[in-house]
């Protein structure tokens, strides 16, 4: 039996830890995220705030846990509306309708 490299056990548990906090944020954040606290902004990291605190005094922990969640509600939806709706979207990131959609025409005004 081989022994496997250390940088795939560090890659396993990186992602573990990822994974877990993504399925817990779905539950529980340890602070409101959209709550502002300026008392404590750019606080260091303790263990009232894991990863500290930002300019407005958001917990970072927080933070970055809902927005695991939100890359995932949109990674779910793909490039469509709210809805699910696949839309064309241009070469310059705006979306197109009309006979148009779907081909890329470089002649755009």
């Amino acid at each position: 039996m081989t022994r496997l490299p250390a940088q795939l056990w560090i890659g396993a548990v990186l992602s573990v830890v990822l994974l877990a906090a993504a399925l817990i944020s779905f539950l529980w954040t340890p602070y409101d995220v959209t709550a502002l606290n300026i008392a404590d902004k750019l606080k260091a990291p303790s263990a009232e705030y894991l990863l500290g605190t930002d300019h407005f005094g958001r917990d970072l922990l927080s933070m970055l846990m809902e927005g695991r969640t939100n890359l995932d509600r949109r990674r779910r939806l793909g490039r469509g509306d709210r809805h699910g709706r696949r839309r064309s979207v241009g070469p310059d990131g705006r979306s197109q309708s009309g006979w148009l959609a779907g081909r890329n025409h470089h002649a755009r005004q």
